[in-house]
């Protein structure tokens, strides 16, 4: 029997997605940050976690391709492991590929835009 490592997470994107061609479709790869808090000498710290994330075929949808660097998105999926050997120095990562990949809808600040408007 197979286990999946699923995970879900909710965060930004850092840039928009890239999308390629491919023989077997479209991928489109980006990375999302999430922040989380540890405790700290002081108080609670945030502490950025970068994780990449690849998207398959129709798993890219419209808004995903219009969303740019800082909106929300909330991805579902399964870890994998990556390996590779970069100038000599062995490198590894997990990756998120995406069964599902929501961009949150935008939200106005309006009592910043009312604040603005009667300056």
């Amino acid at each position: 029997m197979l286990d999946f490592a699923e995970i879900q997470i909710e965060g930004r994107l850092v840039s928009p997605l890239v999308v390629k061609q491919t023989t077997i479709g479209e991928v489109g790869e980006g990375t999302v940050v999430a922040n989380s808090a540890v405790r700290g000498g002081e108080g609670w710290i945030d502490q950025p976690m970068f994780i990449d994330f690849a998207a398959f075929g129709v798993t890219i949808s419209p808004a995903l391709r219009d969303a740019a660097k800082g909106d929300r998105v909330r991805l579902e999926g399964f870890l994998r492991f990556e390996r590779w050997e970069q100038d000599g120095q062995k490198r590894s990562k997990h990756k998120v590929i995406a069964r599902t990949v929501r961009v949150e809808p935008k939200v106005e600040n309006t009592h910043a835009t009312k604040a603005v408007a009667s300056k």
